[in-house]
């Protein structure tokens, strides 16, 4: 495959929404084995400014804050092998209100308080797989208790 068309169908994903370096050269790799093709389009594309992980990074947790955690979205982006600088800029505002935000996804879920150690466990278990921090869990849930 020519170095412009494979250009063409990266710049065609790129159009349809943010992609990683890594997530968009997996899907170059189905038109092409010749990596040092797909590095060059990719640098191509960086250099024009349509291709950025920072970008992609930040459209993403804007996307996914809502439901998850710090925790879970910092190991999401990692599997795009973004830069942990990159996550870290990325996600530090979050810090701010992860404990109102857990209590979203925690009441958006459950209506009702845990009324045993089973059914804590299980609203805990939820938050956790969230992508929340234990001592955050542990105030929702101590919050939902007294209320």
């Amino acid at each position: 495959m020519s170095t412009t068309s494979l250009l063409s169908r990266a710049v065609a994903l790129l159009a349809r929404r943010e992609h990683s370096r890594h997530d968009l050269a997996r899907k170059m790799r189905r038109y092409t084995e010749d990596e040092d093709e797909i590095t060059q389009v990719l640098d191509t594309l960086e250099d024009q400014g349509l291709l950025s992980d920072h970008r992609f990074a930040e459209v993403f947790v804007r996307s996914r804050k809502e439901r998850f955690g710090r925790q879970r979205l910092y190991h999401e982006l990692t599997q795009q092998k973004i830069d942990a600088q990159i996550i870290d800029e990325v996600l530090a505002p979050l810090d701010d209100d992860e404990y109102e935000r857990a209590c979203e996804v925690w009441s958006r879920k459950f209506q009702h308080p845990a009324q045993d150690q089973r059914e804590y466990a299980r609203h805990y278990r939820f938050l956790g797989q969230r992508g929340f921090r234990s001592e955050i869990i542990r105030k929702v849930l101590s919050k939902s208790r007294s209320e």
